[in-house]
């Protein structure tokens, strides 16, 4: 029995505050572990990437500041312990929307890029990208599914087993 393996990446980008972004990322709960890259040629000096051998993250450890906000906000809720190790996805079944947390650490006018690529072994693959500003508005979005929409009617079969 096979199950999905992803790996993503992002395009290099401006963050405001480097020190803010890498303290982001090592919030982020993954598989395995998210590296961030840095522009290593003149063009890129200055700007950062994120890649990883898993999926885009779909949660991270909450914060301190952030249990306390939930337990004054939820009074009638059980509250949160602020020593323990939480996610996300205790408090926001949903989990992480990483396009808009990524989207705040945009210096403003840059646009990021995310790829994502997996795949059952050889049974099938998956993959998509789609861009974004600072706002988190997508600006594009392309999923590799989309070469099986031939023109003129033509059909195909689709590449898994």
């Amino acid at each position: 029995m096979s199950t999905w393996q992803g790996h993503f990446r992002t395009n290099y980008i401006r963050v405001r505050d480097e020190t803010a972004f890498r303290a982001w990322v090592d919030t982020l709960i993954v598989e395995g572990e998210i590296h961030v890259f840095e522009g290593g040629t003149s063009k890129l000096a200055g700007l950062l990437s994120l890649g990883a051998h898993t999926a885009i993250p779909r949660d991270r450890q909450l914060s301190s500041a952030e249990i306390h906000a939930w337990n004054v906000a939820h009074p009638d809720q059980p509250p949160l312990d602020p020593d323990d190790e939480l996610h996300l996805t205790a408090i926001h079944e949903e989990g992480l929307d990483f396009t808009a947390e990524l989207a705040a650490h945009l210096v403003e006018g840059q646009i990021a890029v995310v790829q994502e690529v997996g795949g059952e072994r050889l049974q099938y693959l998956t993959g998509f990208g789609y861009a974004f500003d600072h706002q988190g508005t997508v600006l594009t979005r392309s999923d590799i599914d989309d070469a099986l929409n031939l023109p003129g009617g033509h059909r195909t079969t689709t590449p898994t087993y």
